[in-house]
């Protein structure tokens, strides 16, 4: 549920409110793990358009077919969830080891 909600918000302000700043809709860490998967650059100031369309082709859309549908968006912010808890889980292991190595 709670992913449903945050893709009909994503979608929602695609629409409503484009070129309103990425951070509206996903946070920064969410954003940054993005940024490293996406399929295209993003822009340094991505939009809520911007991401909603990287999120998308994260799934296999492709931008010249129109609006995405809800399965396409849901396997692209299956992906970026998946990269996140890697992302994170990283993160930690990085930290680990700087403790055990004394850094």
């Amino acid at each position: 549920m709670p992913i449903a909600w945050q893709m009909l918000a994503l979608r929602h302000q695609s629409r409503e409110l484009p070129d309103a700043p990425a951070h509206t809709v996903l946070s920064d860490e969410r954003l940054e793990v993005l940024a490293a998967i996406a399929r295209s650059p993003l822009p340094a100031k991505p939009t809520v358009r911007d991401v909603f369309f990287a999120i998308a082709a994260l799934g296999g859309h492709l931008k010249k077919n129109g609006p995405p549908g809800w399965i396409t968006l849901r396997k692209g912010f299956d992906d970026l969830l998946f990269a996140e808890r890697v992302w994170r889980a990283r993160g930690r292991e990085d930290v680990e080891s700087r403790g055990r190595s004394g850094g």
